[in-house]
């Protein structure tokens, strides 16, 4: 049954933290809560652990209440049936891999040592870790330490899963593997999940879904690929991937930019003539060629001028003033500072906001 969200209210002191949060998350879903440090995502996440008690609205889990003020309902988080991975492991130095993922069981009091003993080879078998049952916690990797935790957070087969930036700790290449490693787990236990991150990467990669937040409040969510190719508004844009904005005005047939050139974009028309909307353009789609070169079939091209360039290995990154407007673009070529160049790309992939993004 999930976890259901309705109007969550947190409150610190007189600072509204979390403003009327509603989401729900299916059985085996994986849903991401996105958004820069200070925008309620971990307060909201502790609220559902029970870690935090909320000021207002409703939470479920598996179809029973466990936080509603309104009714005086506050479940204690070990009453809720949840498993956590913190950002910091929090696995105990002094105990080995095996007792650190037999501590939430043993804190039950109420199972058999017997049963205890299966559970935990089955979680660290799960997490791939069953052959370092007897090392403590200062033997292993970081990318160990984590899964310790996971395996922990999954050893009493809880009805929810919570992740709080788990990764943010690891190195880049560790980070890549052991996010495959929890989406990979993630869908094998068929377990709803909530993931608390500001990385862009782990959002689209892992999530089936992702809620997009600031200033405590939901901005968009949707589907990974949506967010970032189709966003409604300006700040899942700017917050997700790399993107360019460049102001169009429709001129009754075609959109134009400031300096006159037209675009023609496929399924975006406006009501009238003069009406005016940003583009967004992510920088991995656009393609820098000689001002003089012919234009590639099927492609659009701007008018533009080099300001800068940094070398980045596989491309080097162009700054180019594109109608008064500083874009950033991809290119193997080399382009002087102030070449006149053209900005190319396929018509389908610029987007257009909505009016009121």
């Amino acid at each position: 049954m999930g976890i259901r969200i309705s109007n969550l209210v947190k409150i610190y002191g007189s600072t509204l933290i979390v403003d009327q949060i509603s989401f729900d998350v299916a059985d085996g879903e994986f849903v991401t809560l996105l958004g820069p440090s200070g925008c309620g995502k971990t307060t909201t996440l502790r609220c559902i652990a029970g870690l935090e008690r909320a000021d207002g609205g409703s939470i479920e889990i598996d179809g029973t209440v466990v936080s509603d003020g309104s009714l005086g309902i506050h479940v204690g988080t070990h009453e809720r049936n949840l498993g956590m991975v913190f950002q910091s492991y929090a696995i105990w130095p002094h105990m080995t891999v095996a007792r650190n993922v037999a501590f939430p069981l043993q804190v039950r009091g109420a199972t058999p040592s017997a049963a205890i003993d299966e559970a935990v080879r089955w979680a660290l078998d799960v997490v791939g870790l069953g052959a370092l049952s007897h090392r403590h916690p200062s033997e292993l990797s970081g990318g160990q330490q984590q899964r310790v935790a996971l395996a922990r957070a999954i050893v009493g087969k809880p009805k929810v899963l919570l992740f709080d930036e788990p990764l943010s700790n690891l190195d880049a290449r560790l980070r890549d593997r052991t996010r495959s490693e929890i989406s990979r787990i993630q869908k094998e236990l068929a377990i709803p999940a909530v993931y608390v991150t500001h990385d862009q990467a782990e959002a689209l990669s892992m999530s089936d879904r992702v809620i997009v937040m600031n200033g405590g409040v939901t901005v968009e969510e949707g589907a990974p690929r949506n967010l970032y190719q189709r966003p409604r508004k300006r700040f899942t844009a700017e917050f997700i991937g790399a993107a360019n904005f460049i102001g169009m005005t429709w001129d009754g047939q075609l959109w134009k930019t400031a300096d006159g050139a037209s675009v023609a974009i496929p399924g975006h028309s406006a009501a009238g003539a003069g009406d005016t909307r940003q583009a967004v353009l992510r920088s991995e789609v656009l393609h820098v060629e000689p001002a003089d070169a012919p234009l590639s079939a099927g492609f659009a091209a701007l008018r533009g001028t080099v300001l800068g360039h940094q070398y980045m290995g596989p491309y080097t990154e162009y700054s180019i003033d594109v109608a008064g407007t500083a874009i950033m673009a991809h290119s193997a070529a080399e382009f002087p500072v102030g070449s006149p160049v053209h900005v190319t790309f396929r018509p389908q992939d610029i987007h257009l906001l909505p009016p009121d993004a």
